[in-house]
């Protein structure tokens, strides 16, 4: 039973691995490209930023880079192997994280605590904890940022301090990595170092420390002081965030509906879900161990830390899974039973779980175009500004401002992105937030700076609407072209020609509801194609509105081999959306091949969402 469940965990974490690796790099957010930005900077200018040199807001923010080492290297990595590179450090980094938990719950050492004296935990109990925890990590492990580096050093530093004191001699030079490449997080690296320095001063029977090993503990925590401009980060952590928080959901405390909600997804526990199992076993086991009176300090005080950590915010549920692991490996939750009974009753739950390799296998079948998806990016637009805009200055919504600064600098300067508190501030932040809500707060933005451009990111509900309403108390500001992020509006006192040339005949907002009968285009038609929509094709050939819009065209202008063609684009493109499949199913329906659209509305009925089941349910039993 053991054996097997060590077994089945081992191919649950290589094969969460090689997921990692085969998942392209896509849009979460865009502090990827931000970084690559800066990583580009460092490496032209051989210096790190001092303010927002990529902003056209005045006066500039002063910049404290915490994470230049890491911005350093994913723009190597980018230079030598582009998005393929970035992929695969994304998964050395995983793979690092996964080798030193597994590592930590899976080691031989002894264990010191168990209210029967045992001292191993059943190997039911350490498997188990290691598939809920990367099931609970894995979507957060899928994003390339600073923060992999942090969790990749978080399990390190516990292997070491649990199972390998030997190796304590690593840990500064491990520390000075950690606090370069994402240095804000500097207070759990004192936390750890703290936890278990603490243990060896209360109680040095029950660590597993040295002097040897505690004088290197107490050098780890020195390294803080080993990065550019230290004084100035150590306080960036401890800034009130409250109205942040309202703005941008990772910093939301989680709430207790959340924390006592379980779920199944796919056949699997939910991410959120595991987070709950780990966090209710971690309070069970602190509960068991101090009524027992075996609890380590350093166990507790980093469970503690866990716990204090969920009231800062979402993004910190990943630290709290991993800082609870020491408690919950020292403490499995049927240590007061048999340890035949223990493995039975986890091997149970783990039954449970044993098909989440079969429903992760899922992400694959979904998977975006390899090894880089540009969904919901402003890929368009970047085309556009750098074809046919001619440089200057573009506002647009924070969310999108990390991949503006990586595509357009230094041929437009943008408004900000979401670095926030360690350049633009708080108050920067919100009041731009308000004037893309309302004309009032947004006037005096268009006054002062007079931008050339302005992007309204359409993929908000309610957000693309009000803010149209807003720019349209400017009427100076005009559609000139629209992609699957956002619409872009130009200044026709400052662009004339190119508002002349470029000014949508129809609304943007609409693409999906326009009616092809109803279009007219001034500059009149190509094809089966609207000239604005060939325009909007040639700067982005691979934009899914477009595509889809004219693939809707070509079928009512019964040239149904061309809105085949553009059908198949979307499939390419999207091969994880319904919308091509479904495109090119009505192309044939259309064209009288009935028989040969009934494999590809299929294929769009595997892949739909929604009320579209429905739709294309219906016209499969047209087909038939």
């Amino acid at each position: 039973m053991s054996r097997f469940s060590r077994w089945y965990a081992g191919v649950f974490a290589v094969f969460a691995i090689a997921l990692n690796a085969a998942w392209p790099i896509m849009r979460t957010d865009t502090d990827l490209w931000a970084h690559l930005a800066v990583g580009r900077y460092i490496t032209q200018e051989r210096a790190l930023p001092t303010d927002s040199y990529f902003s056209f807001l005045q006066p500039l923010s002063h910049y404290i880079d915490y994470s230049w080492l890491f911005q350093l290297m994913v723009h190597r990595v980018f230079m030598l192997s582009s998005y393929q590179g970035l992929v695969l450090l994304r998964a050395g980094f995983f793979a690092a994280i996964v080798a030193c938990v597994a590592g930590l719950l899976f080691s031989k050492g002894r264990l010191r605590a168990g209210p029967e004296g045992n001292s191993r935990a059943p190997g039911s109990w350490p498997a188990f904890l290691l598939v809920v925890l990367l099931i609970a990590i894995m979507p957060r492990c899928m994003v390339l940022r600073p923060h992999l580096a942090e969790y990749a050093a978080i399990a390190f530093f516990l292997f070491v301090l649990e199972e390998r004191p030997s190796w304590a001699p690593g840990l500064p030079v491990a520390a000075a990595l950690w606090v370069n490449f994402h240095g804000i997080s500097y207070p759990l690296l004192l936390g750890i170092c703290g936890a278990y320095a603490g243990e060896w001063v209360m109680d040095r029977n029950a660590s597993r420390l040295d002097r040897r090993a505690l004088f290197w503990v107490l050098a780890s925590m020195t390294a803080v002081l080993l990065t550019p401009r230290a004084t100035e980060v150590l306080a960036r952590p401890f800034l009130p965030g409250e109205r942040l928080a309202r703005e941008v959901w990772e910093l939301s405390p989680v709430s207790w509906r959340e924390v006592t909600s379980y779920s199944i997804e796919a056949g699997c526990l939910a991410s959120g879900s595991a987070f709950n199992v780990i966090l209710a076993a971690g309070a069970l086991c602190a509960i068991g161990t101090l009524s027992a009176r075996v609890a380590r300090p350093a166990h507790l005080a980093l469970f503690a830390g866990a716990i204090a950590l969920l009231a800062k915010g979402e993004r910190f549920k990943y630290e709290m899974a991993l800082l609870s692991l020491p408690l919950l490996r020292a403490n499995p939750l049927a240590y007061p039973l048999r340890v035949r009974k223990a493995a039975s009753a986890v091997l149970t739950i783990m039954a449970l779980l044993a098909m989440s390799i079969l429903s992760m296998s899922y992400w694959i079948r979904g998977r975006p175009t390899y090894p880089f998806s540009e969904k919901g990016l402003p890929r368009g637009i970047s085309a556009f500004l750098l074809q046919e805009g001619g440089g200057g200055t573009l506002l647009h919504h924070p969310e999108l401002g990390g991949y503006y600064h990586w595509m357009l600098f230094p041929k437009y300067q943008i408004t900000m992105d979401m670095q926030i508190q360690t350049l633009f501030s708080e108050e920067d932040f919100l009041r731009l937030l308000q004037g893309l809500r309302d004309a009032t707060y947004l006037r005096p933005y268009l006054k002062k700076y007079k931008p050339d451009f302005v992007a309204v990111e359409h993929a908000r509900p309610g957000f693309a609407q009000s803010l149209a309403q807003t720019i349209g108390k400017f009427p100076d500001y005009v559609p000139v072209f629209v992609d699957d992020a956002a619409v872009l509006y130009a200044n026709r006192l400052q662009r004339p020609q190119l508002v002349r040339r470029w000014e949508l005949p129809v609304d943007p907002y609409a693409f999906a509801s326009l009616d092809p009968k109803k279009i007219r285009d001034p500059s009149g038609w190509a094809g089966c194609e609207p000239r604005f929509l060939q325009r909007l094709l040639k700067i982005d050939p691979r934009s899914l509105m477009a595509r889809s819009l004219a693939s809707r065209i070509c079928v009512d202008r019964k040239d149904f081999a061309r809105a085949a063609a553009h059908a198949a684009v979307v499939i390419q493109e999207y091969p994880e959306l319904s919308a091509g499949y479904r495109l090119f199913a009505e192309a044939l329906d259309a064209g009288g091949k009935k028989r040969e659209s009934i494999e590809a509305y299929r294929a769009a009925l595997r892949r739909c969402e929604g009320s579209e089941e429905h739709y294309l349910r219906r016209r499969l039993g047209q087909g038939r």
